[in-house]
């Protein structure tokens, strides 16, 4: 007779540890392309000089800081807990905040939802990937309806679509 195991999903093999491994770093990889981006090109995102563009460069370091932060931590202690399911809110938090001061909608940033949706799905399983799935599809939306005062319906309606797809 097969058991099955209650025990959800965590670092404790080999595998899952490599697995969260190659996450930490390209999280941290992410964080680095989007300062980049945010250097090389602020006029495309939507940030130009102002207030906003210090918000921009806060809320990008910071992400910078939590993605090598994690990456530390989850090498040099090794629990389960850098790897749990908070940290996916986390980061879908940090990507509707990235959204929010790049122009909403229009923000090259929409993207990194997926990252978030397809590493929790991964971890913790399809309900946790769909929760993560609904949550960015909210953060994307109001994200888009606090920044744009002119809201392409239909361009929201599409990217929303598409995360939800």
């Amino acid at each position: 007779m097969l058991i099955e195991s209650t025990v959800p999903p965590t670092a404790k093999t080999d595998g899952d540890a490599v697995g969260a491994s190659m996450v930490f770093i390209m999280r941290l990889v992410l964080a680095v392309t989007a300062l980049l981006t945010l250097s090389v090109a602020p006029g495309d995102l939507g940030n130009y000089h102002g207030p906003r563009s210090l918000l921009s460069w806060i809320i990008f370091g910071g992400y910078f800081l939590h993605s090598l932060t994690l990456l530390l931590a989850a090498r040099r202690y090794r629990t389960p807990f850098f790897h749990g399911k908070t940290v996916y809110w986390i980061d879908l938090g940090w990507y509707a905040l990235m959204v929010y001061c790049t122009g909403g909608g229009k923000s090259f940033f929409f993207p990194f939802f997926f990252f978030v949706i397809l590493t929790a799905s991964f971890q913790w399983g399809f309900d946790e990937g769909a929760r993560i799935t609904l949550g960015a599809t909210l953060a994307l939306a109001l994200a888009t309806w606090f920044t744009d005062s002119d809201i392409n319906v239909g361009h929201l309606l599409l990217r929303i679509s598409f995360v939800l797809a």
